[in-house]
């Protein structure tokens, strides 16, 4: 993806108050989210250093960063996703059913009148 000197391709534009690249396809999105030079950094095996380096215990942070799709790349990825669709499946009608009530519970502040603030 080559950039410009305007910063804009034929995919992304950059958003200078953001100081992000925006990307508004969805088509662009799956293809620049896919490609194989662009993944997470390698949480597990960094905290892994850390905990060598420095003698501490991280075994926690790795555990999770093993699991969670945003931190994982490409089959594991995929993999961790498929997980958590499956335990969200078995628990939908539960969560459906419950849903209305937590959102007023903790979004039901930003229908007040004036400047949002959360409590």
């Amino acid at each position: 993806m080559a950039v410009t000197e305007d910063k804009k391709n034929e995919i992304a534009r950059w958003d200078a108050r953001l100081g992000a690249w925006i990307v508004d396809e969805a088509a662009a999105c799956r293809a620049s989210l896919t490609h194989a030079s662009l993944s997470p950094p390698p949480y597990v095996d960094l905290y892994g250093e850390l905990e060598a380096r420095f003698g501490l215990d991280f075994s926690n942070l790795r555990l999770a960063f093993g699991h969670i799709p945003l931190c994982l790349h490409g089959a594991q990825h995929a993999a961790a996703r498929k997980a958590i669709a499956g335990q969200l499946a078995c628990r939908r009608s539960a969560v459906l059913g419950t849903m209305e009530a937590r959102v007023a519970q903790h979004f039901g502040w930003l229908a007040r009148p004036g400047p949002a603030r959360s409590s």
